[in-house]
């Protein structure tokens, strides 16, 4: 259609792909961090006045890029100058054939909903599965056949090892303690949500306000009941906010969403008009009493601490028993909580748009 319209000459055409698609039965719902699920068919057209321009001859590439850095490109490309809020780089030397480099980028990562890989520039790859990815089964056969747990960890070096046979976690540990190190201080997320569910213990009725402070904009806050059914939609947009509201027997969940999660965040409780206890306040995926009033986030540790599956609730969690009121804190990611809950998507939510930058789609 563009060439019918004369405008093939005048455009600049991508095609790209969401992921790869895998060729091996035995690999299938393994968790899509092989090269053959992760790796996109990708082409670009240049107009034929614009590759002279450029000196970018056609042909293929071996160069590793990655999604991040499509739309730095195209500003490049069309000459445009770099906006500062992108992430990635314009591979422009790429195109132009000048890099001849195994990758163009000095991490290439890749998020699935439970799993994370990452590429180093020498093409050592780290796979880590997690801990709720224990269903994805290697089979000889697609739906039956013998079967076997995939590892938590997976490491590969894709210059010997291709088609990523050779799993090295046992076998080269200096190279398992670099990609660790690595994945653990690039801090790599899905945005996440900050769930504070309260329950009290003797089913009577109980005042609470929950007084925030965020060094980043809260741009969503809600009420949810124990089915995670919406209650209500709070008041947001600053960066001090303060909500009341009532728990009665079943427990309410306040979620509330960061413009920059990172960004540090405390949290002042109340019930009936008095600081809740801090030993009523338990935080981690095994509900720790490690917490205090004002719950205070604010390093990478803390934030990674309160990374739970699902919230509490959905797995029976009423509170402890003895206590008069009752605190969970715990921070679920926008993949999961988009694969729970309904509500995003019915419309382009704020956890969508954030889901859709992390996936690379808009920036």
């Amino acid at each position: 259609m563009l060439k019918k319209n004369g405008l093939l000459e005048n455009t600049i055409v991508v095609i790209a792909t969401d992921h790869g698609s895998g060729y091996s039965v035995s690999r299938f719902d393994r968790g899509f961090q092989y090269d053959e699920y992760t790796k996109q068919v990708f082409m670009v057209h240049l107009p034929e006045e614009l590759k002279a321009k450029l000196n970018a001859p056609g042909g293929h590439r071996s160069t590793y890029v990655s999604s991040i850095n499509i739309s730095p490109t195209l500003l490049d490309l069309a000459g445009f100058s770099p906006v500062k809020q992108f992430k990635g780089k314009s591979f422009m030397p790429v195109i132009k054939s000048l890099y001849k480099m195994p990758s163009w980028d000095d991490r290439l990562w890749c998020l699935g909903r439970k799993t994370v890989s990452l590429v180093a520039p020498d093409l050592m790859k780290y796979i880590v599965n997690g801990t709720d990815t224990k269903r994805y089964i290697a089979r000889e056969y697609d739906f039956f056949g013998d079967g076997k747990e995939v590892p938590y960890e997976m490491l590969f070096d894709l210059r010997k090892d291709p088609e990523e046979k050779n799993n090295l976690i046992h076998s080269d540990p200096e190279s398992l303690k670099r990609m660790r190190e690595i994945f653990f201080k690039s801090d790599i997320h899905h945005p996440e949500k900050i769930l504070i569910s309260f329950a009290s213990g003797n089913n009577t009725k109980k005042r609470i306000e929950v007084k925030v402070r965020s060094l980043s904009p809260i741009i969503r806050a809600e009420l949810y009941d124990e089915k995670m059914n919406i209650l209500k939609t709070l008041e947001s947009g600053g960066k001090n906010e303060s909500y009341s509201f009532h728990v009665e027997g079943k427990p309410v969940i306040l979620v509330l969403e960061q413009e920059n999660d990172r960004s540090p965040f405390e949290a002042v409780l109340y019930s009936d008009g008095k600081k809740i206890n801090s030993n009523s306040v338990y935080g981690t995926s095994v509900d720790l009493n490690i917490l205090k009033n004002p719950v205070k986030m604010s390093t990478l540790k803390e934030f990674r601490a309160l990374a739970v599956k699902k919230p509490a609730v959905l797995s029976g969690w009423k509170g402890v028993k003895g206590n008069e009121i009752s605190v969970r804190v715990a921070r679920v990611d926008l993949h999961r909580w988009i694969d729970m809950n309904s509500f995003d998507k019915t419309k382009i939510s704020a956890s969508m748009r954030e889901t859709l930058k992390s996936w690379g789609y808009i920036q």
